[in-house]
């Protein structure tokens, strides 16, 4: 079971390594991800899948103080570098493509606004302000439960709609891009 660890403030896994049913573990996906280099999107499918519903089965103080500390690991000169690059760069597609014009501009175009409105924009007016609060909220509030449910439930909605955005955005500027 997965348990914040009150001594280290870091997470830990009681019985081992966190695996998943193909051998890989949380190290292999998440830890190495940064920069772009795991494009595949294992790591991200995991997170959408897994991981929010494994906070969501952990006491409710436990599953808080997790993803704080992940709100604030998270936090990093390559996360926010890759986060913030990607938009500059989706701009300049925008931009480049609305001048130049090349074939199948159109999807580029699409692509780019894709992820600056649907993953960029989600990011930054939805989860982020989500995960301030939640940060704000001490571990033994009496409101704790409550307003980690409401948390857990707006925070996967928006993350589900980021998630499609962001592979919309990949797949049209596959296309639209020459």
């Amino acid at each position: 079971m997965l348990r914040c660890s009150d001594e280290s403030n870091t997470l830990r896994l009681e019985s081992g390594e966190p695996t998943f049913s193909d051998g890989n573990n949380l190290n292999n996906d998440f830890g190495d991800c940064g920069g772009g280099q795991r494009a595949d999107g294992r790591a991200v499918l995991r997170l959408f899948l897994s991981v929010m519903d494994a906070l969501a089965q952990m006491p409710t103080s436990e599953g808080m103080k997790a993803m704080q500390l992940i709100n604030r690991t998270i936090l990093n000169p390559v996360f926010l570098s890759v986060f913030f690059g990607t938009a500059l760069a989706c701009m300049l597609v925008t931009i480049i493509s609305a001048w130049q014009r090349p074939p199948e501009y159109g999807l580029a175009i699409a692509g780019a606004c894709a992820y600056l409105f649907g993953g960029f924009m989600v990011t930054a007016v939805f989860n982020v302000p989500l995960n301030n609060a939640l940060d704000k909220l001490p571990l033994d509030a009496p409101e704790g439960n409550h307003e980690w449910n409401r948390y857990l439930r707006l925070w996967t909605r928006w993350n589900h709609l980021r998630t499609a955005a962001c592979i919309l955005a990949c797949v049209l500027l596959a296309i639209g891009l020459p």
